[in-house]
């Protein structure tokens, strides 16, 4: 790590990056990519209200958002026709209001869906969360079902399709949980594409399952790793 340019010490050329991206996606023929942007996008709200944006106050360069887009238009070119953003931290500001929570999120994930539709990429997915049954983001199933009825019908008044991908979570359990929730409401279901879930803590798919079938929706394992003494 490079502390002066908060980037990998080791970097890569463009080229070099190509060869990669090529093996990855015309050799091995992944299809699918979910880049899992940082926090640090609106480090301190930008204004008292939701409905202002003040994007002097956005910060998207590099991994915070910008060098996502640069890698899935990339990855498009080679064949990924799925792909999705998931927040992996949020802004430490967020969950500091009892009025407006809702509100202000929807108001960051606006102006980052925005700014990938300028430079070129409309995002068809999105996730209001990476990981939201972890410590890092913790957000309740209300709290994302109540996220996505004011910015599914946001992002349909501004020609955006995206949907959503719920809940992009630690385990099955989890996801369930959060999930049961957010397609339980009529208002909130039409804008949820598909069910999500990582493998960490529990890999017991049978509910999850379940949903996927009553709903109609698929069921993607979206995250998984294991370190050398074989543990996860």
């Amino acid at each position: 790590f490079n502390p002066s340019t908060q980037r990998a010490a080791v970097t890569l050329t463009s080229s070099q990056q190509d060869v990669i991206l090529d093996l990855l996606y015309k050799d091995l023929g992944l299809t699918r990519i979910r880049p899992v942007t940082e926090g640090e996008v609106e480090t301190v709200n930008d204004n008292a209200s939701p409905q202002q944006t003040d994007l002097s106050a956005f910060n998207f360069a590099w991994k915070r958002n910008d060098a996502h887009v640069d890698i899935v238009k990339r990855s498009i070119a080679r064949g990924v026709n799925t792909y999705f953003l998931s927040p992996v931290t949020i802004e430490s500001w967020m969950g500091t209001s009892s009025s407006t929570d809702v509100q202000e999120y929807v108001e960051w994930a606006m102006a980052i869906i925005r700014r990938w539709r300028a430079l070129g990429v409309e995002l068809p997915l999105y996730s209001v969360a990476n990981e939201p049954g972890y410590n890092r983001n913790p957000m309740s199933g209300e709290f994302i079902r109540d996220v996505i009825k004011v910015l599914g019908p946001a992002l349909r008044a501004e020609g955006f399709q995206t949907k959503f991908v719920i809940t992009d979570d630690l385990n099955p359990n989890e996801a369930y949980q959060r999930s049961v929730v957010i397609l339980a409401d009529p208002q909130a279901r039409p804008y949820v594409a598909a069910l999500a879930t990582h493998l960490y803590g529990g890999r017991d798919l049978t509910r999850l399952a379940s949903l996927s079938r009553q709903y109609q929706l698929p069921l993607w394992m979206t995250e998984y790793s294991r370190a050398e003494n074989g543990s996860d």
